[in-house]
């Protein structure tokens, strides 16, 4: 399966539009739950990605 590339978040750029470009790419590729958990760190750069990889396993809710 191959990712449809789009610019990385970095804190700079809206966070809602980021998430929702995500989802539009993501569900171009129908993609399940868990994949979309795998891959979402991908779209993430620098600090922000650093941030998001100190979260423990099964610890953000939705």
């Amino acid at each position: 399966m191959r990712f449809p590339t789009a610019k990385e978040y970095d804190g700079k750029i809206n966070l809602c539009e980021h998430l929702t470009s995500f989802n539009i790419r993501i569900k171009l590729q129908r993609a399940f739950n868990t994949l979309k958990c795998i891959i979402f760190p991908c779209s993430l750069k620098r600090a922000i990605l650093l941030w998001f990889s100190y979260f423990t396993k099964r610890s953000i809710k939705s």
